[in-house]
């Protein structure tokens, strides 16, 4: 009885700390609502495309992609409907409350997986505090745009596979979970076109439980044509009919490019000498004086390697989204909604300091990621099943999305200063590859080294608070 009951009024103090980490997340996110910060890049092509969506909801749905616009996505349809039902209110305050709550029930959804792999209460909480307050998810879970959806079609995804996998080890049929799996792939399609290579993820996670042999006979094609054919039937579809509404410009390949911005192969795996400039916290837009020539270098090509360029849009306010906005949108010097914020010193000194400290979260989460690679890797071609299946199917599904929207960037144009190595593109891979981290600390933090969970506890709480310190939008002095 007496371990019941502790083991009750642990779980009491683990709900409380999960409310105060929602609340924390809230607090910042209302401030940012009442001052506005809800608009970032091409915030002016999704008020054109949420507003399209309200006028003519069935064409905006089916409007092929054409040279220079950003066809609405199913994202821009839902926020058509969102304004529309609250027209009397402030319509894209109401959209951004509406990104809200969607991330809300995500991250709710990867606290549930993170009580599940995880088995440290202390643990849990760290690492739900640090993928909750991290900034790159604080912020793209609410600037208007298709990417603050992503996060929950991701955990969808993933949860989807995981509840598969569970009914297959117990003996019984998916049923409608394959069917489940086949709408949720369809739907992340359509509220991000590139996120159709979580179908490679499916894939892969299919090809594991066939050689484990929990997917086999009946169930093995039902899984192939249900989950995996009629999505892709679908998407090459969808594909033909992009293409064939291109001009004949857009798709001729032989065109002669003036100038070449996109990034080397070299730039993604390796780093380079100058990334230790980051750790400075510039901006995205920020001119520099280099080689006594005024630039900008974050947008200039192979000038930064793109893990040094993640590691700062990870742990700082890169796009300067949560500062104060001191220009109007109409104002000349305003090319885009981040050119009329500017950064206080205090948030500069801030992100210098995070952006620094968080260099020890980022070399953890690499050494533990290529640890786990290993081991999942080597227990399932031994068939051991030593590794939980549970984390390497996020794994999987967390690589592939990886490596889906970092192997087109050296032959993507204009990707420094575009912003395509922005980590809101990849923001559910980052905050899987953290939640797998917390799981591999778990597994090797017991006995005479569980002391340092009490580290982990207090390094999470550190760097959170500054993300919460400097995301705290205040009125422009």
């Amino acid at each position: 009885m007496f371990q019941i009951r502790k083991k009750l009024r642990k779980s009491a103090v683990e709900l409380l700390l999960v409310v105060l980490v929602m609340a924390a997340f809230y607090a910042v996110q209302i401030n940012a609502i009442v001052h506005d910060n809800y608009a970032g890049q091409d915030f002016q092509r999704h008020k054109m495309n949420i507003s399209w969506s309200i006028d003519s909801p069935l064409k905006a749905l089916t409007a092929p992609l054409t040279v220079g616009m950003c066809t609405p996505t199913l994202y821009h349809y839902l926020g058509g409907v969102v304004v529309k039902l609250f027209s009397d209110f402030s319509p894209w305050r109401t959209v951004a409350f509406f990104n809200l709550i969607i991330n809300t029930v995500a991250l709710l959804l990867f606290y549930v997986l993170i009580h599940r792999v995880i088995s440290s209460p202390m643990l849990r909480i760290s690492c739900f505090l640090l993928i909750t307050l991290l900034p790159v998810t604080v912020i793209t879970s609410l600037v208007i745009g298709s990417d603050a959806i992503m996060l929950l079609s991701f955990i969808s995804l993933v949860w989807i596979l995981i509840m598969i996998k569970d009914r297959l080890e117990l003996g019984q049929s998916p049923g409608y979970l394959l069917a489940t799996a086949s709408i949720l792939f369809v739907l992340s399609y359509l509220f991000k076109y590139p996120y159709v290579i979580n179908l490679v993820g499916a894939v892969v996670v299919g090809v594991i439980l066939i050689g484990n042999g929990m997917l086999g006979g009946r169930r093995m094609w039902e899984f192939l044509i249900i989950v995996i054919f009629l999505p892709s039937l679908l998407f090459v579809s969808l594909y033909a009919g992009y293409i064939r509404f291109q001009t004949p410009f857009h798709r001729d390949k032989g065109i002669v490019r003036t100038q070449d911005k996109s990034m080397s192969a070299r730039s993604i795996v390796f780093f380079r000498q100058n990334d230790l400039q980051l750790l400075d916290a510039p901006y995205f837009h920020q001119v520099m004086l280099k080689n006594g020539v005024y630039s900008m270098p974050l947008q200039e090509a192979n000038y930064f390697s793109y893990p040094a360029l993640l590691h700062l849009g990870t742990f700082t306010d890169v796009l300067n989204m949560y500062e104060p906005i001191v220009y109007s949108s109409d104002d000349p010097v305003v090319l885009d909604e981040y050119y009329s914020r500017v950064r206080t010193p205090l948030n500069l000194g801030l992100m210098q300091i995070a952006v620094k400290t968080a260099i020890l979260f980022s070399v953890v989460a690499f050494i533990c990621m290529f640890c786990f690679f290993v081991k999942a890797v080597l227990s399932i071609v031994r068939e051991d099943r030593q590794v939980d299946m549970t984390v390497i199917i996020l794994l999987v599904m967390s690589l592939c999305l990886f490596a889906g929207m970092t192997v087109t960037l050296p032959t993507t144009d204009n990707t420094y200063n575009e912003g395509y190595w922005l980590p809101r593109l990849v923001m559910p891979l980052l905050v899987s590859f953290f939640v797998i981290t917390y799981h591999v600390l778990d597994r090797s933090l017991n006995g005479r080294f569980k002391w340092l969970q009490w580290v982990v506890l207090t390094a999470s709480s550190i760097q959170s608070i500054m993300h919460v310190a400097f995301l705290w939008v205040r009125h422009p002095v």
